[in-house]
């Protein structure tokens, strides 16, 4: 887990920047980790810059069994006001729950508040995503927010709203996943999440068959693939896959796509089969429409 949080503290770093001069170190450094003792002093710290540190320490003590002494010092950093707008302590203190893998309500009652309401920062509401990602049988209460962050400029904002709500299978979901899978404006690999929800929604999703279907010839093998993937389970598996090794579990999936022949097309064999499948019968089916398109 503190790889996977040293890589998410780049990111957001990368994202909004260094803080000013004055600010507190938000980078892992060559300094050893603060005692359980340690931190709780810098949390009760006068200085801003400590409270900040503290927070984004603390989320190395997520293996420590006494961990728990942290918890009420962290939810209490989620609320009053933050000083820095660049990454600060509300964002370090939600990740830091989050590693802790504990579920405390007062702290997740706050996650979905930030989400649902919106004033939050980016990084905040990214924070609180993940944190309900841990916990998805919680994450219904921010089922509106969670469908609103999908017109988010923020790519990983909405990249995780995506795996959240095919998590949870919420279904109201799948016409907004299904613009972000269509959009030619996201970056590929948040359309390729998208399209891989909505085969995690398998028949649920049958009505985005005929809006996929274009997808099929897109300059973007991978975007062809996941769009293939996304119809076979719309479909409830319609055209043959005697040839794939699907295996789908929770958010991810472990595929093998066999491609054809490279003298024919050199596309993958699923593409193939799927635009198949459209030409001699899907068409022919009186597909129902999605949300306003109904």
């Amino acid at each position: 887990m503190k790889n996977f949080s040293k890589i998410l503290i780049i990111l957001l770093l990368v994202t909004y920047g260094c803080t000013t001069s004055s600010a507190v170190q938000s980078t892992p450094t060559e300094e050893p980790t603060p005692s359980i003792e340690e931190l709780m002093v810098m949390f009760s710290s006068p200085d801003h810059n400590d409270r900040v540190h503290a927070a984004y320490e603390a989320m190395y003590h997520s293996e420590d069994p006494n961990k728990t002494i942290l918890l009420p010092y962290l939810v209490e950093a989620l609320s009053g006001p933050d000083y820095s707008d660049r990454g600060g302590r509300k964002e370090f203190a939600a990740q830091s729950i989050r590693e802790f893998e504990i579920y405390d309500e007062t702290a997740y009652n706050i996650f979905v508040s930030w989400i649902n309401e919106g004033s939050a920062s980016d990084g905040e509401i990214l924070q609180a995503i993940y944190a309900l990602q841990a916990f998805p049988g919680h994450a219904t209460k921010a089922k509106l927010g969670l469908i609103r962050s999908l017109d988010n400029d923020h790519s990983h904002v909405k990249q995780a709203a995506i795996q959240l709500l095919s998590l949870i299978g919420e279904k109201d979901a799948i016409p907004s996943i299904l613009k972000v899978a269509l959009s030619e404006e996201d970056e590929s690999w948040i359309r390729q999440d998208a399209l891989r929800a909505l085969a995690i929604f398998g028949a649920d999703s049958e009505c985005t068959v005929t809006n996929l279907i274009p997808l099929l010839n897109s300059n973007d093998p991978e975007i062809r693939v996941w769009a293939a993937s996304a119809i076979y389970f719309a479909t409830d598996k319609a055209f043959p896959s005697d040839d794939l090794n699907w295996e789908l579990k929770d958010w991810h999936f472990s595929s093998d796509f066999t491609k054809s022949t490279e003298a024919r097309t050199g596309d993958y064999l699923i593409v193939e089969q799927a635009r198949n499948w459209w030409q001699e019968t899907g068409q022919y089916k009186n597909w129902q429409k999605c949300g306003s398109e109904k």
